[in-house]
């Protein structure tokens, strides 16, 4: 519907739905023109009631009318700014839509090429969990030992006695006293998770002797199932990354898009340096074109200072004929 902005009469006299049609450039255009006949209304209705010579109905109407501008005047205000934000969201989801089935169209296409990949490194997955498992069953054992002299050696207080004297006694390791003596980090050890036996669950207030020591072999068997679990998510993560970057230089190299892994093979471990050669088809020869990429591990601090390690991963060596950028 066409309308003029400026012609207020016709703009309140349209049902509201037929309002809330109008476009946005005549609702923003006709807000000013909208608060300017409410100012006049509001004045004319005031004026009225003060004088005294309009009866209490006209006047009323007078009001009714302003109060009708002004509603007016707010919904075209508001209604243009909702429509934007409208199709705003509605690019939002459009775009993470778009992303989404581009990330699911490039696992499809990267699947074979990360199994073929992790098949290469399966010895370096079970040296990988090995270690990890390894490395929780020590902190099982740092964990025993330490409830165990925690138990044995108690807790000294301070305990305050009737006639304000500070008395130090010694009491027994309460489970809140060996939460404390574990601290933060220690607490997110798996070995910690499963220090104690599902069965004994009492107050921390309790003794710590009340809790019942998991079984080594038991906590092993389980610890190796979490060992087990990490060494995948770091093989699989470490898999798609060489996937993706060798989809990504294979087309710079060639200009395909459907990156055909048909071979890889590794050396070394992961964790203190490996290199892996991938080998993909290339149209412009018979022979296919290898990649070497080498992984070393580094450490690197945050900006708290805290020390990390971290696993970068570099392209050495591209073997092959490539194609010229104007045949790419």
């Amino acid at each position: 519907m066409i309308i003029d902005p400026t012609n207020t009469t016709a703009l309140i006299s349209l049902k509201p739905s037929a309002f809330r049609e109008l476009s946005s450039e005549i609702l923003t255009a006709s807000v000013p023109h909208l608060h300017a006949a409410h100012k006049a209304a509001m004045t004319a209705a005031c004026t009225a009631r003060d004088s005294g010579r309009s009866s209490s109905i006209e006047t009323s109407a007078l009001f009714e009318i302003a109060w009708k501008i002004a509603e007016r005047a707010e919904i075209a205000e508001r209604l243009p700014k909702k429509r934007l934000e409208a199709a705003a969201k509605a690019d939002r989801a459009k775009a993470k839509a778009s992303k989404a089935k581009a990330e699911m169209d490039l696992v499809i296409l990267l699947k074979p090429a990360v199994t073929l990949i992790r098949a290469t490194l399966a010895d370096a997955e079970k040296q990988i969990a090995e270690r990890i498992a390894q490395r929780y069953l020590r902190d099982f054992d740092y964990l025993v030992a330490l409830a165990a002299k925690a138990i044995s050696e108690g807790t000294t207080r301070r305990r305050k006695n009737a006639d304000g004297s500070i008395e130090v006694v010694k009491t027994e390791t309460t489970i809140s006293d060996f939460y404390d003596l574990v601290g933060d980090q220690q607490r997110q050890m798996p070995a910690y998770r499963l220090l104690f036996s599902d069965d004994s669950c009492p107050s921390f207030r309790d003794p710590l002797a009340k809790r019942t020591i998991r079984d080594r072999a038991v906590a092993a068997k389980r610890l190796g199932k979490v060992a087990a679990d990490e060494a995948d998510a770091f093989v699989g993560g470490f898999a798609w990354k060489i996937a993706s970057r060798t989809a990504e230089r294979h087309y710079a190299h060639t200009g395909m898009t459907d990156s055909t892994i048909v071979a890889a093979t590794s050396n070394g471990a992961v964790w203190e340096g490996s290199t892996i050669h991938i080998s993909a088809t290339n149209p412009s020869a018979s022979n296919p074109m290898t990649y070497t990429f080498e992984t070393k591990c580094i450490i690197n601090f945050s900006k708290y200072g805290k020390a990390f390690n971290q696993w970068p991963t570099r392209e050495v060596a591209a073997v092959g004929e490539r194609l010229t950028p104007s045949e790419a």
